[in-house]
């Protein structure tokens, strides 16, 4: 039987979707703005978004948009029996809303 290096296998297929998702995560989303700052409360949960144009998003307004599919690279998910916002899981800890700058 042959043998198989389970392990580089797996990191090659990593790498591959590592670099797929940088391209994605790099690539305009036509018509739709991109979120570039975040305003957190005291206790580190988000509670406002900037987007690239300048515009500033109450939590609500901004699950309203991505719902409608205005914003680039984030996802609303049911969760706690509430919606929430979230960054598209591409792996890139970078883009993800808790990393971006505060405003």
């Amino acid at each position: 039987m042959e043998s198989k290096d389970f392990d580089q296998i797996y990191n090659e297929y990593k790498d591959q979707s590592k670099n797929q998702a940088e391209m994605e995560a790099n690539t305009a989303q036509t018509g739709k703005e991109q979120i570039v700052a975040v305003r957190k409360n005291d206790d580190g949960d988000l509670i406002a978004f900037k987007t690239e144009s300048g515009r500033e998003l109450d939590y609500i307004t901004a699950l309203t948009e991505a719902k409608a599919g205005n914003l680039a690279h984030v996802d609303v998910f049911h969760k706690y029996g509430r919606d929430i916002l979230r960054s598209e899981p591409d792996g890139i800890k970078e883009n993800n809303l808790d990393h971006l700058p505060e405003f």
